[in-house]
């Protein structure tokens, strides 16, 4: 550029300062949120929040593991099996012993009575038909049934908020690193607007401009950079771990040449809207067809309608079975 007489005019360029993160570490410098949008660091990974990595699978298998009301569920769930096997006991066959010991005083007639006696027996009994019994047991086990649908609903309820928050939190990560992106671009706008500022090209009001954008975006930073925190605390939550955990969410490589989701036959079934009327249906169908929430309500609604009708039988319906019993007589004079 031109400068008086032979010098050259020297642009002042504003550059931004490099910080050996190892070194920052070994000194206990910890950069403040503007440091990290204005310094470039060497070695970033040093200064980060130890994080420990976790994929989609992970946070759905550490909440099913961590939560206290599945554990609920599945004691509720054993309660009943334990019912179920109580009430099925009477169907077995029932063995039973007895005994008994009498003793007499001798008298007068001591010689034709015996003075001790005892008795020990052994019983089979056998139940044919009981109606009462049968309805018990069939009701019992409805009983179980309805709790294990119970408590499959809410491992699908656990594992749906799971992965919702699994997904905001990794959301909540991406979207702070491209508003930092932006802002870092914002920034490097504002250096050369003041360059051009500074050489005539432009005038002040574009230097203006720039730093008004850049405080937008910073405040949004802030914003990003609550949710983060606020995400990450929901999230830990329902993994039912400590609130100090840090995650740093693992990508899942998908090749899409390999999985084709209805054979490849997706998109025809949204460009057609009689095909799409359809597969809602279908899905609506099978959807009711295989919700444990309402499997749940069917299988104790059928436990209650075989205690009815019970009771609806108890007056004329016998009872039935079979019995064997062997008793052996000790006398002693």
């Amino acid at each position: 550029g031109g400068g008086v007489g032979d010098l050259p005019v020297l642009l002042p360029i504003e550059s931004a300062p490099l910080v050996n993160g190892r070194t920052a570490v070994a000194v206990g410098y910890a950069p403040t949120f503007e440091d990290r949008i204005r310094v470039e660091f060497l070695y970033p990974e040093a200064l980060s929040i130890q994080e420990t990595p976790l994929t989609f699978a992970q946070a759905l298998s550490e909440a099913e593991k961590g939560n206290a009301a599945l554990t609920i569920k599945d004691a509720n769930v054993d309660v009943f099996h334990q019912e179920k096997q109580v009430a099925r006991s009477p169907l077995l066959p029932q063995i039973g012993a007895s005994g008994s010991y009498n003793a007499y005083q001798a008298g007068p007639l001591d010689d034709l009575l015996p003075t001790n006696s005892g008795r020990a027996g052994v019983s089979l009994t056998q139940m044919i038909y009981d109606d009462r019994i049968v309805s018990n047991y069939r009701s019992s086990k409805r009983l179980f049934e309805s709790a294990e649908y119970e408590r499959e609903a809410a491992r699908l309820d656990v594992l749906g908020e799971a992965g919702v928050a699994f997904l905001r939190f990794v959301l909540a990560r991406v979207s702070y690193e491209i508003v930092a992106a932006n802002v870092s671009l914002t920034d490097d706008n504002l250096g050369l607007a003041k360059i051009r500022y500074d050489v005539g090209y432009s005038g002040q009001d574009e230097v203006y401009r720039w730093e008004a954008e850049l405080a937008r975006g910073r405040q949004e930073l802030f914003f990003r950079g609550a949710d983060i925190e606020s995400e990450r605390i929901a999230l830990n939550q329902i993994l039912g771990v400590d609130q100090d955990n840090n995650w740093r969410p693992q990508e899942v490589d998908v090749n899409p040449e390999e999985f084709y989701f209805l054979d490849g036959l997706i998109e025809a079934v949204f460009t057609d809207a009689r095909k799409l009327a359809r597969f809602r249906e279908f899905i609506a169908q099978f959807a009711i067809e295989n919700a444990p929430e309402l499997m749940f309500i069917e299988k104790a609604a059928e436990s209650e309608e075989i205690q009815l009708g019970q009771r609806k039988r108890s007056f004329f319906i016998p009872s039935f079975c079979t019995s064997i019993q062997y008793d052996y007589f000790i006398h002693n004079n």
